[in-house]
């Protein structure tokens, strides 16, 4: 059945989209947590780079003072030259100067390191978002589909659901066809007539008259709605195999039949008439024809498995 396998395969999808999304819910935790990872070393390398560049600061000032009284003690120095008298040792100033270069290189080597870290974690970051922006997209779009997927799946179930009522329904009404067709059949090879039969075969002929004329309104749906009853396809065709092994459908060999309808069963005659009027005169004069009951009677017994006797149940 169509719709069964429609479920199927929707179900089968909704899975795999499930196990995709959980997939990306995790890639998703992972991201977050990655970049939450780099925005926080980001926040202690800024605070590093503040650090240095505060230390920097305080060198710059300190080194700007060793070199002021580097130079007054050049200007003391040429002044007590001219004096004759000993210069003060400026030996610690130079080295004091020397110590304050050198920290002041390391520390705008590691404020270089820790700048450029600051920008490998800021191109981490761009794409650990653009990631997370993805995944989250992702999920979205996922999530959506599958509530998609899962609508489909109620409704495809509400139409199979239908679809088998509609079934069971006319399992029910072609049983009640072959019950009538049987106790029409009965009473055309009764060899007793009265009244009370012929009231009976005419209500049986008026139910399969019914019967047909709903075939024929199902079938002339499903043609002008191809797509709003293609999945009762299947339906529709059991159903006409079924009324195609009606035992009414047998080229009748003997003149009377062909005094009816120049058709090849009794099916096909009342469908070409397309008059109520015509099909109930029809039903009256077989019923009254005594070599078509007898005709009848030898096809239902020349039927591959047909019984021996009268069907049980019959009227």
């Amino acid at each position: 059945m169509v719709l069964v396998v429609t479920i199927a395969i929707i179900s089968a999808i909704i899975i795999i989209t499930s196990t995709v999304i959980t997939t990306d819910y995790q890639e998703l935790e992972l991201t977050a947590r990655c970049l939450k990872g780099v925005e926080q070393e980001k926040k202690e390398l800024r605070h590093f780079t503040e650090s240095l560049q505060q230390t920097l600061e305080e060198l710059s000032i300190e080194k700007k003072k060793t070199l002021e009284m580097l130079e007054e003690n050049e200007n003391q120095l040429q002044t007590l030259a001219n004096q004759s008298e000993q210069p003060p040792p400026s030996g610690g100033l130079h080295s004091n100067l020397r110590q304050i270069e050198e920290k002041m290189q390391q520390l705008l080597e590691e404020k270089l390191l820790a700048e450029k870290r600051m920008k490998e974690n800021e191109e981490r970051s761009r794409a650990l978002e653009e990631e997370r922006e993805f995944y989250s997209s992702q999920s979205q779009a996922l999530q959506n589909s599958l509530q998609e997927l899962t609508a489909e799946k109620q409704q495809a179930e509400r139409e199979l659901k239908a679809e088998v009522k509609v079934r069971v329904d006319l399992e029910r009404r072609l049983r009640e066809a072959e019950g009538a067709l049987r106790s029409l059949e009965q009473g055309l090879n009764s060899k007793v007539r009265n009244k009370e039969k012929e009231e009976r075969m005419r209500a049986d002929v008026s139910h399969l008259k019914r019967f047909f004329e709903e075939c024929i309104r199902n079938a002339e749906l499903e043609a002008k709605m191809p797509v709003i009853m293609k999945n009762s396809v299947y339906i529709h065709k059991a159903a006409t195999r079924r009324i195609k092994s009606c035992r009414f459908h047998r080229r009748r060999s003997s003149t009377s039949w062909n005094d009816v309808k120049p058709s090849q069963s009794f099916m096909t005659s009342q469908l070409e008439a397309n008059s109520m009027e015509e099909l109930k005169e029809v039903a009256q004069r077989l019923s009254r024809d005594q070599r078509f009951r007898e005709s009848i009677y030898h096809i239902m017994a020349t039927q591959p498995g047909a019984p021996s006797a009268l069907p049980p149940g019959g009227k």
